[in-house]
């Protein structure tokens, strides 16, 4: 890296300067959007995933010091060798499989990836003395007995097969690495949204519909949702890299702004001036969790500054990008 380029680059990404970060889910979209925040660094930026986006070919097509690895979190011995062999300074663990169904039938799938393949990195690296394990959690963990806005120190309350498997993998995070002596922290992310982001998510699909000229189906959107633009999420979290002596290992990334899903559909059509159509037609999930936002209390004593952007705001720039 060229002087002058180190002198532009974010004082948050100088830690990540000259070390090996591990990004597990690098090929999903949160993972390859930190990794192009993190290719700014003078870092070494190994992508884990089982399949890649666009995003993160373009990636490693343009970068040389980012490479992606195919590797499923199932196979134990393939992912130790390989972890092994990259001894990573920090890890990201962003793998998962997503999956908000209520039906138990899924559960084996998820287990599997989201607490075995996680207790299987976990083992992979417990003899590399690395910085940092930060693992990707969600605001679904506080379920329907929290009252929001949901604080890190309230009860976990799952309500689904996917938000039981994280709570699990919190869990197992925690207690390894306390047996293990090793640095841990949580992140349990809110809904968030950005340029390129995935159709299957509630923003996405409006985009998508908007795009193809389709008529998007919701609910009577009454449910209050707390909704984070990318660049602020990975702002949040490289935030609590960068600070020392902290008390706390599990955080929350919010914006700690609620909104009916109702709202955001109507601003979304207003935003694209009538020519984004909805329907109220879709009925509510068993167990649903009627109001999901968060504090980022802990955030803000630790010293942090919000950029205090719009949700509008957001979501013009996914409509120009």
């Amino acid at each position: 890296m060229k002087p002058n380029e180190k002198n532009n680059m974010d004082s948050k990404l100088e830690i990540f300067s000259n070390q090996s970060v591990l990004i597990t889910g690098g090929g999903g979209y949160l993972g390859s959007k930190l990794a192009e925040v993190l290719s700014k660094a003078n870092a070494n930026i190994e992508l884990l995933d089982i399949s890649f986006n666009n995003a993160s070919k373009r990636l490693v097509a343009s970068n040389r010091n980012v490479k992606m690895h195919t590797v499923d979190l199932t196979k134990k011995n393939v992912l130790s060798q390989l972890c092994k062999k990259l001894n990573p300074d920090y890890i990201f663990h962003f793998a998962a499989i997503l999956n908000r169904n209520r039906d138990f039938s899924i559960y084996e799938k998820l287990y599997s990836v989201n607490v075995a393949g996680t207790f299987n990195l976990l083992d992979a690296i417990k003899d590399i003395n690395y910085k940092g394990f930060f693992f990707a959690s969600t605001s679904e963990v506080y379920g329907t007995r929290n009252k929001p806005p949901f604080e890190e120190d309230q009860q976990p309350e799952p309500t689904s097969p996917y938000s039981l498997t994280k709570f699990m993998a919190e869990s197992l995070c925690k207690t390894y690495s306390d047996l293990h002596s090793k640095p841990f922290t949580v992140f349990r992310f809110f809904n968030f949204f950005g340029p390129d982001m995935p159709d299957e998510t509630f923003i996405g699909q409006m985009l998508a519909h908007y795009r193809n000229n389709t008529i998007f189906s919701m609910t009577k959107g009454i449910q209050k949702r707390d909704f984070v633009f990318i660049d602020n999420l990975i702002d949040q979290v490289l935030f609590v890299v960068n600070t020392k002596n902290r008390k706390h290992n599990v955080f929350n990334i919010c914006s700690g702004k609620p909104y009916m899903m109702i709202e955001i559909a109507t601003m979304f059509r207003e935003l694209t001036e009538n020519n984004f159509n909805f329907e109220k037609s879709l009925g509510y999930r068993p167990n649903e969790i009627w109001e999901m936002f968060g504090t980022n209390e802990r955030l803000l004593e630790l010293g942090y500054k919000p950029k205090n952007e719009l949700l509008i705001e957001g979501l013009k720039k996914i409509l120009i990008n």
